[in-house]
């Protein structure tokens, strides 16, 4: 039966018979479902530029054993998420068993919660389906701190001198005051910081305490060398030396 039938209900008659003679008569009904069942380990978190994971525990609901080619594939519709490694080796898992599988996940939006449309994918090494589960959830953000851009981000695509204008808020409950430091950069890709961006003054720049629940604004000026056709500005504040938000601001050209 192909997985089309799964969750269907569907009824066979098996007959018995002797000589030409019907000597015995059974009905069956089948439910298929899938080799592997999965759901989330855990409800799922995000924050904002910081890798995190989303697990998924898979459970051989068959009286097989997996191949030792079998995996496990994260699918995602929102550009609130990027999934750093999309497939994960699962191997052999023997009737009966469980396993916990782990995708490594970046938050790529600023906010307290957001909804992600999310599938996982089981197959087998010949690329045979044997598990689907979806679900579309409501992810929160867990950052204890927040950044916006309030003032010139479009002048970066210009050439010249432009103040950028940003508000951190803290956003976590304890009552124990950190040190602060921004790194701003303007990157051309993932891994590339842009050369025709030269950040003026200190870099970090070390931020005087914020009272939780409290927001400040700073200033970080830019000179814009030559304007690039595709770039981001990145401020990534942390901690006392931990990252605690990476905040991603695209240039439009």
């Amino acid at each position: 039966m192909g997985e089309t039938s799964v969750g269907q209900s569907h009824d066979f008659v098996l007959r018995l018979k002797y000589q030409g003679r019907l000597v015995g008569q059974k009905s069956v009904s089948v439910s298929p479902r899938f080799m592997l069942g999965m759901e989330l380990s855990a409800s799922p978190t995000l924050r904002e530029g910081i890798e995190t994971t989303i697990s998924v525990r898979v459970k051989n609901q068959s009286q097989l054993a997996t191949d030792a080619g079998a995996k496990v594939q994260f699918l995602a519709r929102s550009d609130a998420l990027e999934i750093l490694e999309p497939e994960v080796l699962l191997g052999v898992l023997p009737p009966g068993q469980s396993r916990l599988v782990s995708f490594r996940v970046i938050g790529k939006k600023s906010g307290e919660w957001v909804r992600i449309p999310m599938a996982f994918l089981a197959l087998q090494g010949d690329g045979r389906r044997v598990g689907v589960y979806d679900v579309t959830d409501e992810v929160p953000i867990v950052n204890d701190y927040s950044i916006k851009i309030l003032e010139g981000l479009p002048s970066l695509k210009n050439e010249g001198t432009t103040r950028i204008e940003y508000r951190v808020e803290n956003q976590n409950s304890r009552l124990v005051l950190r040190s602060l430091q921004l790194h701003v950069r303007v990157k051309r890709d993932d891994t590339t910081v842009s050369e025709q961006h030269v950040i003026l003054g200190p870099n970090p720049q070390y931020l005087t305490p914020i009272m939780s629940g409290h927001a400040r604004e700073f200033l970080v000026p830019i000179l814009v060398k030559k304007s690039v056709p595709s770039s981001f500005l990145e401020l990534e504040v942390q901690e006392e030396g931990q990252t605690v938000v990476i905040h991603r601001e695209v240039i439009s050209p």
